[in-house]
């Protein structure tokens, strides 16, 4: 008997020692409780108070002023632009304030005085629409002396917002009274759960002491298990005997084990769908249309998320359009492309709007559809819900702005969508968003660049026919001005034979311009015919100084130039080199004053040759340096100085040198000169077998 009593002991002696402590324990918990109760519900009737009467009116006053300030908004953006989507954001705001006012004045009986606020509000708000929006809105008063009446008014305004923040003082002063007696009363339930709690303290240490000899043993075993368990070992498993508490604590461990041994094979599963995900998404940046990032996303999700029918729908204007791309298993019938259907709200832009970035997740579809009030759409939604179980709309986002939706379906009869697929979807949806929109800016951008090409290739058509046609009068004015000179239309008297003069003059100015034109306009559009040749710059040098002597010995400026290297050698075209130091030395002589200098200079620089031509002119003023090479742009102080010049040389020489591969850097103070440096890529005759001593010098 002695044997059997000791074998049952454990059976029932901690059963019997745990319920007699834990009723001494639970009889303090239960008169604390009845106390902590009876002092608690007090603060909770004042909390119910305030939840019952001051929270609503402070939402409903906080609704009427939020709806006055957007009808303000929406007033003053009509007065502003007049948009009539305005006057319709105008008239709703107004139905929110009538509904708030609603809301505050069926709340406020209970406080007299904030039903006397209330009802100044609404006649600061009564008198603001009948002066100002409604005769704005129905168009008796013009937009611009709604814009005075509106500031007239806006006193009005200003006196509601002062009424408003009154009352909402007053409520929360209320509220603050009551949270205040709450508090008190749960200050004093809490010493007394403090207290009682130290008593059932102290009984649980008696407890535990009195039990300890007979669960420790129990314990031990546990933790071994335990530990085994941590270190990874999820097979191990506790041994089923003892007390019958332990017992059950075993079952439990046993059972975490076998749940932790079905997580690590989900969470698996799971890094085998995050290695997808990057790979869809990887694919999905790999195109450059809208329409294959949503094929590959439809093909890519629907056997991740282990769907019957994955579609994507892009909102169309206003509304959902069809189905751009979708996926399906013989479970499901595919989607018809035409017409967008199905109209139900589910999928509508109007719904995917309101949800904003929240997904959608329907267990029973066929439920759903019953508890729609769209009978309009029953039919068509039918047939598009036709055999889907369960299944999750995402809205397809960039930023704010819902371009689509996502959609991933399951036949009946199948496993419902949890959270796990629910998130999977959502960052599909996400990662498509930003891949349709990069799609989409690309093919903007091309469509813009194709555009671009169109007009410049009109803009080089125009500039050349233009220039064509007025050569031809101009060669006719020429000819007949130098006839008229040479006498062949008689003898010209000392005045006439001036004035011919300055039409020469002025027709060859203009057949400079002409010609410039044109050599801008082939060298942008890459027309210009250019022969690379061998050219030593000495000779260039000096048969442009020599071309623009007399104009510098005529403008009493001194041309200097210092000897050229023999290694300054270029392949290039001698005719565009020429034409571009013809420009850059003549530039210099006419924007230098009388007496002053023009140097011109070649140096060697490693692999580069550097032309420089350098005055004493007039400079340029910083802040246009970077505007030089624009076309037809010409520096203030030439312009103030009525300098002629054209604002095409600078252009036509960035183009020459551009064209060889090199680049013009300026250097200028204004008042004290300017220094224009060329970098072109030098030549080098030995390092072409053949070759030495064949220069062509110009």
């Amino acid at each position: 008997m002695s044997s059997q009593h000791d074998v049952t002991t454990p059976s029932w002696s901690i059963r019997r020692r745990l319920l007699a402590g834990f009723a001494v324990v639970g009889l303090v918990v239960v008169g604390s409780g009845v106390g902590g109760l009876l002092l608690s519900r007090s603060s909770s009737g004042a909390l119910r108070e305030v939840a019952a009467a001051e929270l609503p009116l402070q939402r409903a006053n906080s609704q009427m002023r939020d709806s006055v300030v957007r009808a303000a908004s929406d007033l003053r953006a009509y007065i502003i632009t007049g948009d009539q989507a305005s006057l319709t954001s105008l008239a709703t705001n107004r139905s929110a304030y009538r509904q708030a006012l609603a809301d505050a004045e069926q709340v406020c009986p209970a406080a007299p005085a904030s039903c006397a606020l209330v009802r100044a509000q609404d006649d600061d708000v009564r008198t603001w629409f009948s002066t100002i929006a409604d005769p704005v809105a129905q168009g008796k008063v013009s937009r611009a002396k709604a814009d005075q009446r509106y500031r007239a008014n806006r006193s009005v305004l200003l006196s509601f917002y002062d009424v408003n923040d009154a009352l909402a003082d007053q409520v929360d002063r209320r509220i603050d009274d009551s949270l205040r007696h709450a508090d008190r009363r749960w200050g004093m339930s809490l010493w007394v759960l403090v207290a009682t709690t130290l008593l059932a303290g102290v009984g649980l240490v008696l407890l535990a002491w009195l039990t300890v000899h007979q669960v420790v043993p129990a314990l031990t075993r546990l933790r071994v298990v335990l530990s085994r368990l941590a270190a990874g070992d999820l097979e191990a498993r506790v041994e089923q005997r003892g007390p019958q508490e332990m017992r059950a604590v075993a079952t439990s461990i046993n059972r975490l084990a076998e749940q932790s041994l079905r997580l690590r094979d989900a969470e698996f599963v799971r890094a085998q769908v995050r290695g997808l995900t990057r790979d869809l998404d990887r694919r999905m940046r790999a195109h450059l249309h809208g329409d294959a990032v949503a094929e590959e996303v439809v093909c890519g999700l629907g056997p991740m998320a282990q769907a019957d029918r994955v579609h994507v729908r892009f909102v169309d204007g206003s509304r959902m359009g069809a189905v751009t791309a979708q996926w399906t298993t013989p479970a499901l019938d595919t989607l018809p492309p035409e017409p967008p259907g199905p109209t139900h709200p589910l999928e509508s832009a109007v719904a995917v709007s309101a949800r904003g970035h929240q997904s959608i997740v329907v267990d029973d579809i066929a439920l759903y559809l019953q508890g729609g009030s769209q009978a309009s759409a029953a039919l068509s939604t039918a047939r598009a819900y036709a055999g889907v179980g369960s299944m999750i709309v995402a809205p397809v986002m960039v930023g704010n702005e819902r371009i689509g939706v996502l959609v991933c379906a399951r036949a009946e009869g199948r496993r419902r969508f949890d959270a796990a697929d629910a998130g999977l979807v959502e960052s599909v949806a996400s990662d498509l968003a930003r891949a349709v929109h990069h799609a989409r800016l690309f093919e903007q951008q091309t469509s813009v660049v194709g555009q671009l090409r169109e007009l410049d290739r009109t803009k080089s058509d125009f500039l050349s026919t233009i220039s064509h046609e007025l050569r031809t009068p101009l060669t006719s004015i020429a000819g007949y001005v130098e006839m008229m000179r040479d006498g062949d239309a008689g003898e010209l008297q000392p005045m006439q034979d001036n004035m011919l003069e300055i039409v020469a003059r002025n027709t060859q100015r203009l057949r400079d311009l002409i010609e410039d034109v044109l050599t801008i306009s082939r060298v942008e559009s890459g027309a210009v015919r250019s022969e690379r040749l061998p050219v030593a710059l000495a000779g260039v040098v000096e048969h442009a100084v020599d071309s623009l002597r007399p104009q510098a010995e005529a403008a009493g400026v001194l041309i200097d130039t210092y000897p050229v290297p023999v290694d300054a050698l270029l392949m290039a075209d001698p005719g565009q080199i020429e034409r571009m130091l013809l420009n850059l030395v003549g530039n210099a002589v006419k924007f230098t004053p009388r007496r002053g200098r023009v140097t011109v200079s070649v140096e060697i620089a490693q692999d580069d040759v550097l032309l420089r031509v350098q005055d004493t002119g007039i400079g340029i003023p910083k802040a246009e340096i970077d505007s030089l090479f624009t076309r037809f742009y010409r520096a203030s102080n030439a312009t103030q100085r009525q300098i002629p010049g054209t604002g095409l040389g600078l252009a036509i020489i960035s183009g020459i040198v551009a064209a060889h591969g090199g680049d013009v850097d300026v250097d200028s103070v204004e008042g004290r000169g300017t220094t224009f440096t060329v970098r072109l890529p030098r030549w080098d005759a030995d390092a072409v077998p053949g070759t030495n001593g064949y220069v062509l010098r110009v």
